[in-house]
């Protein structure tokens, strides 16, 4: 594994390498980095003077005095105690680093599911209040004996004051439950401020109503849709700091090249 930094405690190595002439301390140093970057040094002393950046000579001079600050097995192995515990430390904190972003992406996902499952079982709670609820009927008389007349007549009376009480809302009432509904696209007010902050980069609305034939022929258009929002809303931001680096660079007198280019 590549390791593109590696800890140097400057006091620390200063103090370690006080004897040491710029030669020496060079080559120390590169040997260090190359050990942090692989976890290892090669045995042949030519491939180590390469690596020391010197000629095999001059590191045939300076190998004792270097080499004093690793322990080198029976096997010609170099092994440097410091590096080494800076490498444990670092795999510690990559493996804690790596388990919360799987836990966090775990969590988000799950938070995100959730979610999309609420609003889509609000839009179709929506969708069912949209439709004309069908209302409660007088049973006809004709055919009954005037003793179940009598009675008809008095329950028929009993249904008419509890209609007029409590009337069925009319379809103008019912459809105005869903905040917004365009085609198959129907949204009650706390969806529809869900999607507002979600997607702060757009006109959610002209949006919707220009996605509604669309989505009528989607499996699911509530995941197609928050789909295909999501992709306008990234394609807005990135728009909008393109345009702030261009004004930023014409203001310096500079031109904006697009990266993607």
């Amino acid at each position: 594994m590549t390791r593109a930094w590696m800890p140097l405690y400057i006091a620390d190595y200063l103090a370690e390498t006080a004897h040491l002439d710029a030669a020496q301390s060079g080559a120390y140093l590169h040997l260090i980095m190359h050990y942090w970057q692989h976890g290892a040094l090669p045995t042949e002393d030519r491939v180590l003077a390469r690596i020391a950046r010197i000629d095999p000579r001059q590191w045939r001079r300076i190998r004792p005095i270097v080499s004093a600050f690793f322990a080198i097995a029976s096997d010609g192995r170099w092994s440097h105690a410091r590096t080494d515990l800076e490498l444990a430390r670092a795999l510690e904190i990559s493996t804690k680093r790596k388990a919360a972003a799987e836990q966090m992406h775990r969590n988000g996902s799950a938070n995100r599911r959730a979610n999309g499952e609420q609003m889509h079982a609000d839009a179709r709670t929506c969708a069912r209040a949209s439709q004309p609820q069908p209302q409660p009927q007088p049973l006809s008389l004709s055919g009954m004996n005037p003793q179940d007349s009598s009675r008809k007549e008095l329950e028929d009376s009993s249904w008419k004051e509890s209609n007029e009480q409590d009337p069925a809302p009319p379809d103008e009432a019912r459809r105005s439950r869903c905040a917004f509904e365009a085609g198959i696209i129907r949204l009650n007010a706390g969806n529809l401020e869900k999607w507002r902050r979600a997607f702060a980069n757009l006109s959610l609305e002209s949006e919707l109503i220009g996605l509604a034939a669309w989505a009528a022929q989607q499996t699911n258009w509530f995941v197609a849709v928050s789909g295909a929002l999501a992709k306008k809303q990234r394609e807005a931001v990135l728009a909008l700091e393109r345009v702030k680096a261009e004004a930023s660079l014409h203001a310096h007198g500079s031109t904006y090249v697009d990266p993607r280019l």
